[in-house]
């Protein structure tokens, strides 16, 4: 074999090998972001930063989502609600952003009222925990009344508790004069009231409450627009009083919905932990609103922020001398 021919092959050999390696270098490597023409990550990062996060709170590393064509930033947030693993969602040709709970919807075990009672007076006579025993006679979203006996066997006394913020709260107990001033402080509903004394049973008044329905706010593509649109009301008797609107509203705050409310579709993250209406003020058609929201439950994406406020809003602007709803407090219903 001739040295020339010898050479021409060996230099086949070495372009086939460079060229296999060079194939197998371009088909493996992962581009860590969009071509030019899109978003690239230092650009979401500072959308989700001004957007998503407020201080002490951090972004993880991102992640491109080609078919949705959205930068994903799991996100560490001050205030996370139980199974949730909350990410900032950056879209590409919007250039928006919004919190993305992920919840895992695990559903936690049902109490029934009688425990959730019988767990309260255990707190307040816990040398009969062995042997306290609960009986709920009449109940409706707030209120319950019943029988509480200390030991099996022997006779009991009566109860009356209210649901406060999401926490049975026992208002009276035990077994002389049941007294109606008392009762009346509570708005108990007048069919617990029957054999109460002294001032009569409260006068009633219905009054509309403001929740959500995603299926009435989604455009024809089936995204969730997240606007007034999927407001429902749902009707509440409660008692008449001086300060009807703050109870409207707080009553609103509680998100008892009956569970054919649920089975309609009808939702709501009301109750949240540690919000409360403190005060209010209405001058000249204007409502300002106070609350307290000491972990920042109001917080956490433009949609759900959006929503949980127009249903406070809603449900105040039922009321022929409130054309326009503001809150005081910073810091508060904020993406």
């Amino acid at each position: 074999m001739s040295k020339k021919v010898f050479m021409g092959g060996l230099v086949i050999i070495i372009i086939a090998a460079l060229a296999g390696v060079g194939y197998w270098y371009f088909s493996t490597r992962q581009p860590a972001e969009p071509s030019p023409e899109g978003m690239i990550e230092s650009e979401a990062k500072g959308i989700a930063e001004d957007i998503c996060i407020k201080g002490g709170e951090s972004l993880s590393p991102g992640y491109y989502n080609e078919n949705s064509k959205t930068w994903w930033f799991d996100a560490n947030l001050n205030a996370t609600q139980d199974g949730c693993n909350p990410a900032c969602v950056v879209w590409e040709e919007t250039q928006t952003a919004e919190i993305n709970w992920r919840c895992t919807g695990l559903i936690a075990p049902v109490e029934t009222t009688s425990d959730a009672i019988r767990y309260v007076f255990v707190e307040k006579y816990p040398e009969y925990a062995d042997t306290l025993a609960v009986s709920v006679d009449q109940e409706t979203l707030s209120y319950a009344r019943g029988t509480v006996s200390m030991v099996s066997g022997q006779p009991g006394g009566y109860f009356f508790a209210t649901d406060i913020n999401g926490s049975w709260e026992i208002v009276l107990d035990g077994n002389g004069q049941i007294p109606c001033e008392l009762l009346n402080d509570y708005h108990f509903p007048p069919s617990m009231m029957g054999d109460c004394a002294g001032v009569g049973r409260p006068q009633m008044i219905t009054v509309k409450l403001y929740y959500y329905n995603p299926d009435n706010d989604k455009d024809t593509s089936g995204n969730l627009m997240c606007t007034q649109a999927g407001l429902v009301a749902v009707d509440r008797e409660i008692p008449v009083s001086s300060t009807l609107i703050d109870d409207t509203i707080n009553f609103l705050l509680r998100g008892n919905l009956t569970e054919t409310e649920k089975q309609q579709g009808i939702e709501t993250e009301y109750p949240l932990s540690d919000l409360y209406l403190t005060s209010s003020t209405l001058d000249q058609g204007v409502l300002t609103l106070d609350f307290s929201d000491e972990q920042n439950q109001t917080s956490g994406g433009s949609c759900r922020v959006g929503v949980l406020w127009a249903q406070i809003e809603a449900t105040a602007k039922q009321f022929d001398e409130v054309s326009e709803v503001r809150f005081r407090s910073e810091g508060l219903f904020q993406p």
